[in-house]
């Protein structure tokens, strides 16, 4: 069955392409990522699979580049190489060996040197307050003994969601 809209009223189909990644180069002061972004060809996914494979941007395949998507979004976030294994299997239907996550971790950090940083900076300061907050001041407050990830995801998943929710308003009419 298909959603129809009411009469009188279309529906506006809207997608924000790489909103998290974007939002991670944003809050992080992540100027390689930024930069890749500012390219009209710019993909964060080819890229890292470029870093992966040692291979130029225009040679990546899309094998190559499905590897390296649970990469962004797993690293991103404070994933270690052992749950990462996990996670691009059954999230992305890829097979890593323990030495291979091991390269494509490091690739992420080496690819993008500001990430790792942030993430320090991420535990110090929340840890401490006992608190993460998205760009437009929401707040989550976590236990600093019973998180890690968290950390990290608040700021960049939180604020592409006010983002997002802030566009709703503007198209609703």
């Amino acid at each position: 069955q298909h959603f129809r809209p009411p009469p009188g009223r279309i529906y506006i189909i809207c997608d924000y392409g790489n909103v998290e990644m974007v939002t991670a180069a944003e809050i992080a002061h992540e100027r390689v990522l930024q930069a890749l972004f500012e390219r009209p060809d710019g993909d964060a996914h080819k890229y890292l699979a470029s870093k992966i494979a040692g291979v130029p941007e225009s040679e990546v395949t899309k094998s190559q580049r499905q590897q390296a998507k649970p990469g962004n979004f797993g690293f991103l976030y404070g994933m270690g190489w052992r749950k990462f294994i996990i996670y691009a299997l059954v999230g992305y239907k890829v097979a890593f060996s323990p030495e291979k996550a091991q390269i494509v971790r490091a690739a992420f950090f080496d690819g993008y040197p500001r990430f790792k940083p942030w993430h320090q900076e991420c535990l110090e300061e929340g840890r401490y307050q006992k608190m993460s907050r998205t760009l437009s001041g929401r707040l989550r407050y976590l236990d600093p003994d019973d998180t890690y990830s968290e950390w990290f995801n608040t700021p960049v998943q939180g604020t592409s969601a006010d983002g997002l929710k802030r566009a709703m308003r503007h198209v609703f009419n």
